[in-house]
């Protein structure tokens, strides 16, 4: 039904705490088979016109990005297979099938809060600090009531088959800022948060990106960086 991980050290979530305190979640009003709440997804998310493509938050909140594939190459093991992430802040979901995903996900739980349980074909089960793997798209499931601070990341994957070339992207350190570089059709270029081309391997420099680019993020490359 559910697999439970090994427990984390509450101070590896450190970076992402002080990413969400500095500046919070947006209230997303598009997740109503769950419920409103604080709630965000990075990564490859779905477009209303049925396709996927990077997240404008890949950009817009790129030092929270990066801690959250920090996150990933630290806890989850080389062989969990996921494509987006979604972040929530104090979010008490309703029950709900992840009908939008396919396959396992991963969620963990941190903060300081008491409570907020996930309950799982009716079997409560904690989050907090423990990363737990399910089929959520097969699973009921829900958050029990809470108090304090709660924070959970879900590593997961998407049901459909990408519609456009993918483009591979990953976080990387140019002049000591953080920066996306992106490789695609032999071309590699390097974008800074704001969606500046500051680098193109062709000499062609293009537009402002407008903080919505194409993305795909490899996880293989993140990785290795960390290593």
């Amino acid at each position: 039904m559910f697999r439970v991980g090994d427990e984390v050290n509450p101070e590896v979530f450190r970076g992402i705490v002080d990413e969400l305190k500095k500046k919070s979640l947006h209230t997303n009003n598009y997740r109503k088979n769950s419920g409103v709440g604080m709630s965000q997804c990075f990564g490859y998310v779905r477009q209303r016109n049925g396709t996927y493509t990077g997240s404008r938050w890949n950009f817009q909140r790129i030092e929270l990005y990066q801690e959250l594939l920090q996150l990933a190459a630290r806890i989850l093991p080389p062989d969990f297979h996921w494509l987006s992430i979604q972040v929530n802040v104090n979010y008490e979901t309703e029950p709900h099938l992840d009908k939008g995903n396919r396959g396992e996900s991963a969620i963990i739980g941190f903060g300081d809060y008491s409570g907020g349980d996930l309950v799982v074909n009716e079997v409560d089960v904690s989050i907090k600090n423990r990363v737990i793997y399910f089929d959520g798209s097969q699973l009921l499931h829900y958050t029990r009531p809470f108090t304090g601070t709660r924070y959970s990341v879900v590593f997961h994957t998407p049901n459909q088959d990408f519609l456009e070339i993918p483009r591979f992207s990953f976080v990387i350190h140019d002049n000591d800022m953080l920066c996306l570089r992106e490789d695609l059709a032999g071309v590699t270029r390097i974008y800074n948060k704001n969606g500046q081309c500051l680098f193109s391997s062709n000499g062609v420099i293009p537009p402002r990106r407008k903080c919505q680019p194409t993305l795909r993020p490899c996880i293989e490359n993140v990785r290795e960086e960390l290593e």
